[in-house]
């Protein structure tokens, strides 16, 4: 059974090149609160597969941006929509981070 990502918040900022995925791991029956550190350039995928599920809404409408002095930071809160699962074994296969970076909330 393939391990599913439930995406409740994207974070990230100009300064880096990663980002914070925050949301629910589902594997099974097993369940778990995590956040995930991926690679930025995987934005767009993860974004086009929430879109696809989605179609009657617009993921662009759902960035925020926080500016200060030196850095911008911005979420992507999809709180409020349902189809929001990544498949992991896929993102596994197109992250080019040798060591994947799991936080137990």
């Amino acid at each position: 059974m393939d391990a599913q990502f439930q995406v409740e918040k994207i974070r990230f900022n100009s300064l880096s090149d990663t980002m914070t995925l925050s949301g629910h791991l589902q594997k099974g029956s097993l369940h778990s609160t995590y956040e995930l550190i991926v690679q930025q350039q995987l934005l767009n995928y993860i974004l086009n597969q929430i879109q696809q599920k989605n179609p009657e809404i617009s993921v662009n409408d759902l960035l925020v941006t926080y500016y200060n002095s030196y850095v911008t930071d911005y979420l992507f809160n999809f709180q409020e929509i349902n189809q929001k699962r990544i498949s992991l074994t896929e993102l596994k296969k197109i992250n080019t981070i040798s060591e994947y970076k799991l936080i137990r909330a």
